[in-house]
């Protein structure tokens, strides 16, 4: 059988056990068993099916088994394994992917089992204790080096093998879960990735209740990989956990433990905050760092900058009340800057950009190596940190730690320094190991080691370092994307269940809100309103999400209901006038925009937006007496002037429309194509057609100048064409007039 149709055949058989089909299962396994050519596969099958047609012969006899259900979910449960195992047996014999190679290079080269790595890592664990801890270390710091890339070599063999491992039996599940917790916590977390990955493969409860068991470990990192292992399972075999009664009696017992809690709480914000990567990447290229580096004040130093006025400084954190001072160029490094702190601040990853491009070295050809916790002691890492007689930098360890990487970029921040010049690496180094001598220099070590991480942090660089394996490995297509799932807890119902409490949706509906995943924040917020009923806030709340979500008739329902509670509120009205205007109910916009206007007599904004309303009711008297206001209060003068002089032509008030679009064309010096083309209109309707036609040509050019590409430049003439002909100028003379607008290429 050729892979493809192994595949769909798994697919079908796996879809019939998910819709409780046992029987086109069972015939679907047979195929797939056909020329398997392993016994025990074989038999597992006859045995199961043998079960099964024992069950129904019973029923149909009229037998009454109380049981019925706990056998039918036993044979559902030894189903789905028999289909596992036979996939895996399959790809040992002709999957070409990385795990069908790695399966079989542990499998034909009679590679060390799990139980031999484990003596193994035992024993080079011992040996290099007793290395470490002999009175004269001269002479021993190559065997240290060299007994510790044993240690990771024997780690990443374990990887592999947990990686690759059958479904397990319940003494091995026993000895995998004891050998995880013989290990230091620097090496824990590795393995429990392995777990997750292999689980990522094919569904194994045994493995699950590894991941359950170490979601209550006391190591933080051992416990991040762990939670976040477990629910992203959970989430990809979904349907399947539910044949397992003890699983989910697992998963809710979670509710009992005020840290999972708290920390599945951080887990699903982390989610969420993945997915800004590709847009924060995307804002970084294309609007940052451009930027950035077009300022002559940008300077690739220690500091990052030149020295700067206290101005700039304080612009760039936020905290200067003198912006209006700094030059254009000045304001928009201190914008970009704190778009980037910004970002860091909600923990979107802005290093992504960065390092995506690091991740290409052999180092990252390695599976486990995605994985690794970081390790200064590493032997592709180990001579940025370590003198050649072993003697470490504790500053640049330290300020790496405190940094704000993850796993995988500080490897590839290493690995980078390692291809440059020494000259050039150690000057770069510096920036790690700031010249601080005395008690000024162990004061700095000293407060930067006493920094611990908190959760969050962990949780963030461990979202990270996944978000990278996923998109970055070479071996990426290989691997289903764990980014790509449902992420949101609270359509899944025993991680709902869990974390569901008042304030954590309200927590949730805020940050998924400012976030802009509207549909997410929008089940939060209605139920929250079921729970607690409706208050102007989070009606509000609702419709905002709704209004982002271009519903604007629910987002107009939420706000008239608020308006109900509070009313007369200036943030209500202006969204209520904004909605309604969107779907052209101008009628309905503005008394909101009249009473807002009362609110605020001189919000040159709400006098501008009355005006355009007024105008779109064709209320022109009233709608210019805005725009004169714009102007004699010196607001938005250019656009209170063009509006000014439509209104004029509008009403038949020529003179005045000509000496307004005379302002806009001759003295702003910032008369735009349609300018020209209204002032066009005004000269013709005067009966000034040679003056007409010399607009309208400018109207030409400027528009093929900004669009060059673009072939619809008399649209908005023939837009205009009944406002033209309202005003008693005939149809053919419109016509041939258009005809002279033709460019002169167009012409030829």
């Amino acid at each position: 059988m050729d892979t493809q149709t192994f595949n769909i055949l798994y697919k079908e058989t796996e879809q019939a056990l998910l819709d409780n089909r046992v029987k086109d299962a069972l015939t679907g396994l047979k195929g797939m068993l056909y020329d398997a050519d392993n016994y025990m596969l074989i038999c597992e099958f006859e045995s199961i099916q043998n079960d099964y047609n024992m069950m129904l012969q019973f029923m149909a006899t009229g037998g009454n088994d109380p049981k019925r259900g706990e056998i039918l979910k036993n044979i559902m449960q030894r189903s789905f394994t028999l289909l596992d195992r036979t996939k895996r047996n399959f790809r040992l014999k002709a999957g070409r992917d990385l795990f069908a190679q790695t399966l079989r290079s542990l499998h034909n080269e009679e590679a060390d089992d799990i139980t031999i790595l484990r003596s193994k890592v035992d024993e080079q664990c011992m040996r290099l204790y007793e290395t470490r801890n002999r009175r004269s270390y001269n002479g021993q710091a190559q065997d240290i080096s060299n007994l510790e890339c044993e240690i990771f070599t024997t780690y990443d063999q374990l990887f592999n093998n947990i990686w690759t491992s059958d479904i397990l039996k319940n003494d091995e599940a026993n000895s995998l879960k004891a050998l995880i917790e013989e290990q230091e916590e620097e090496h824990r977390p590795l393995l429990i990735s392995a777990v997750m990955l292999s689980l990522w493969e094919a569904f194994d409860a045994h493995k699950f209740r590894i991941l359950l068991h170490f979601c209550e470990d006391e190591h933080q990192e051992t416990r991040t990989r762990a939670l976040t292992a477990a629910v992203w399972v959970y989430i990809k075999f979904y349907a399947k956990i539910q044949h397992h009664d003890d699983l989910l009696l697992g998963l809710s017992l979670w509710k009992q433990n005020p840290t999972i809690v708290r920390e599945l709480a951080l887990l699903q914000k982390q989610f969420f905050l993945s997915l800004e990567t590709a847009r924060a990447e995307k804002k970084m290229q294309d609007e940052i760092l451009p930027d950035l580096m077009k300022s002559k004040r940008y300077q690739r130093t220690k500091l990052g900058f030149e020295e700067i006025d206290t101005d700039l400084a304080n612009a760039l954190n936020g905290t200067s009340e003198n912006t209006d001072k700094l030059s254009k160029e000045d304001k928009r490094l201190a914008q970009n800057m704190q778009k980037i702190m910004k970002m860091i601040q909600k923990g979107i990853d802005v290093n992504w950009a960065t390092f995506s491009a690091l991740k290409t070295y052999p180092f990252f050809r390695e599976l486990p190596h995605w994985f690794v916790p970081f390790n200064t002691r590493r032997a592709e890492v180990r001579s940025i940190f370590y003198s050649e007689k072993e003697h470490l930098n504790p500053m640049r360890s330290v300020m790496l730690e405190n940094g704000n990487f993850c796993d995988s970029d500080k490897y590839s921040l290493c690995l980078m320094l390692q291809q440059i010049m020494p000259e050039q690496r150690n000057l770069i180094l510096e920036q790690f190991n700031p010249k601080m001598e005395g008690e000024e220099g162990e004061s700095l070590l000293n407060n930067l080691t006493a920094r611990t991480k908190t959760a969050e942090d962990i949780y963030r660089s461990h979202l990270e370092d996944l978000y990278r394996f996923f998109n970055l490995f070479a071996y990426r297509s290989e691997f289903t994307d764990a980014f790509s799932f449902d992420i949101l807890f609270a359509n899944y119902s025993h991680l709902d269940e869990i974390v569901s409490t008042s304030a954590y949706m309200h927590d949730m509906a805020k940050f998924l809100t400012n976030l802009g995943y509207y549909n997410d924040a929008i089940l939060y917020w209605e139920r929250i309103q079921k729970l607690e009923g409706a208050n102007a806030e989070l009606l509000q709340q609702l419709a905002l999400c709704h209004s982002k979500n271009k519903n604007l008739s629910k987002a107009i329902i939420c706000l008239q209901q608020a308006d109900l509670l509070t009313p007369d509120n200036e943030w209500i009205l202006n969204h209520l006038q904004n909605c309604y205007s969107e779907l052209g109910r101008f009628d309905m916009a503005l008394p909101c925009l009249l009473k807002l206007e009362q609110m605020n007599p001189d919000n040159h904004h709400i006098i501008s937006e009355t005006g355009f309303c007024l105008m779109q009711l064709n209320r022109f008297e009233e709608a210019a007496n805005r725009f004169y206001k714009l102007e004699y209060m010196e607001q938005r003068i250019l656009q209170a002037q063009r509006a000014i002089a439509w209104c004029a032509l509008k009403m038949n008030k020529l003179e005045q429309a000509e000496k307004y679009y005379k302002k806009i064309t001759e003295e702003s010096g910032k008369a735009k194509w349609e300018d020209y083309l209204n002032a066009g209109h005004t000269a013709w309707i005067q009966g000034n057609l040679p003056k007409a036609i010399t607009f309208y040509r400018q109207y030409v050019e400027l528009y093929l100048k900004q669009n060059p590409s673009k072939n619809d430049w008399l649209a908005a003439f023939n837009d205009d064409i009944p406002e033209l002909i309202s005003h008693g100028i005939s149809r053919h003379d419109i016509c041939l007039v258009r005809d002279m607008l033709y460019p002169n290429e167009m012409n030829s």
